[in-house]
């Protein structure tokens, strides 16, 4: 009798238990706890078009470091930095890390990051590692930059920009960022 009366008891405070909020394991009302009415989640990113949400870049006395963020899944983007504004220009192309920095499992958004590091000398400039461009602002304004994404877990290309000193030298038909 006494199992039936407390079985009833907590059907009873389960049954109270308003407002949204539901019971712990005790029966009680937990205030910070919400209803679950619908466990069926809809993924609204299945088959969401691969798209460049944003992109923010830096560098210091010893680094660049680009992080972009896509609408949907792609793959690594490539980077390519053209010194468009020199007579004597050197230019660079950088793979990003083949995984994403950081990604929604759902598939709605994915982040990749690249780090450059500096170095002075040509023969060192590994591509997708190192660079050879100082960090100021004459070398910064001498820069026209050049980012693809790809469509994930494929080599079709996704979205693009441009940006910088002069893009419309590089007649990639990409969106001019600057």
């Amino acid at each position: 009798m006494k199992k039936i009366l407390l079985g009833a008891g907590a059907l009873l405070a389960l049954a109270a238990c308003t407002d949204g909020k539901c019971a712990d394991s005790d029966g009680v009302c937990d205030s910070d706890s919400e209803v679950v009415t619908d466990d069926s989640v809809v993924n609204d990113c299945d088959g969401l078009a691969t798209t460049i949400d944003s992109f923010d870049w830096d560098c210091d006395s010893t680094d660049w470091w680009y992080d972009v963020y896509l609408i949907g899944w792609g793959s690594s983007p490539d980077l390519y930095i053209y010194q468009t504004g020199s007579s004597n220009p050197w230019d660079e192309d950088h793979p990003f890390p083949a995984d994403s920095y950081d990604f929604d499992p759902d598939g709605c958004w994915d982040e990749h990051y690249l780090q450059l590091g500096q170095t002075d000398s040509p023969n060192a400039v590994v591509s997708g590692s190192t660079t050879l461009y100082d960090c100021d602002n004459d070398r910064k304004a001498s820069l026209t930059w050049h980012l693809v994404v790809y469509e994930f877990d494929s080599a079709s290309e996704a979205d693009c920009a441009v940006w910088g000193d002069d893009p419309s030298s590089l007649g990639t038909g990409c969106d001019d960022w600057s």
